[in-house]
């Protein structure tokens, strides 16, 4: 009996030892806590978007309406391509082993999701307006963003192949442009001083998550310095 349990408890460590020398299984592991959120909002998501567009009267459908179910389908085709793509994505070539650096690339992806789930104020009509423009034009740059990226996507600060192309020869972090606008379009319409703390936060890390991606990247390839150089980091021409 104990030689049984010995040779158990053996081949459980050598699982664990075989998974740990799996580059891909352990990426997928890392991913997983991003893949189970926005698996669950997609499922939480469908069955409303789907009675919303059974309901809607093409020839009827007020503006606002048609933003707000604009707004409702770019978040679910995100959701969905980035669960698509954290499933395929390349194995890193070289990521930071630091901590803190990935600590503040993980509150700088989870933050957001703060002020998503606060209470929505009344506001007026503008307002509701511009903030469901921000959101439709956050995501649907961030769409094409992630298309550009595909199987490049990361969260931590690693390097799996340089992308430079398409939205990337604007800025070089047009993913998290596209993120942040839509961020700031779900907190106009909370208008809470809790919101503000959140987006305040939330930019703070996306900000130091940018420089950790570029050391990296600076590390893992050698033209990428030339490119940072000639590509604005958010605003083209600014910054």
């Amino acid at each position: 009996m104990a030689t049984t349990t010995s040779a158990s408890a053996k081949s459980f460590l050598d699982s664990i030892r075989l998974f740990g020398r799996q580059p891909k299984a352990y990426d997928l592991f890392a991913a997983s806590p991003l893949l189970i959120w926005y698996s669950a909002c997609l499922a939480y998501q469908w069955p409303g978007m789907l009675r919303d567009i059974a309901q809607i009267d093409l020839a009827h459908i007020a503006p606002l309406a048609a933003l707000d179910l604009l707004s409702q389908i770019t978040r679910f085709v995100f959701a969905a391509l980035l669960i698509a793509l954290m499933a395929v994505r390349r194995t890193p070539i070289k990521k930071h082993q630091s901590i803190a650096k990935r600590v503040i690339a993980f509150f700088g992806c989870y933050v957001g999701i703060g002020a998503q789930i606060m209470p929505v104020a009344q506001s007026a009509p503008w307002i509701v307006v511009l903030s469901t423009f921000l959101i439709v034009f956050g995501m649907a740059f961030a769409i094409y963003s992630l298309l550009w990226l595909g199987r490049s996507i990361s969260i931590m600060p690693e390097s799996r192949k340089l992308v430079t192309g398409g939205p990337y020869s604007l800025v070089r972090h047009p993913l998290y442009v596209g993120e942040q606008l839509a961020v700031v379009g779900v907190a106009l319409q909370c208008r809470s001083v809790w919101v503000l703390a959140v987006l305040m936060l939330q930019f703070c890390c996306q900000l130091y998550r940018m420089i950790y991606e570029e050391q990296i990247l600076t590390d893992t390839f050698p033209e990428y310095k030339a490119y940072a150089e000639q590509t604005a980091r958010l605003i083209p021409w600014l910054y």
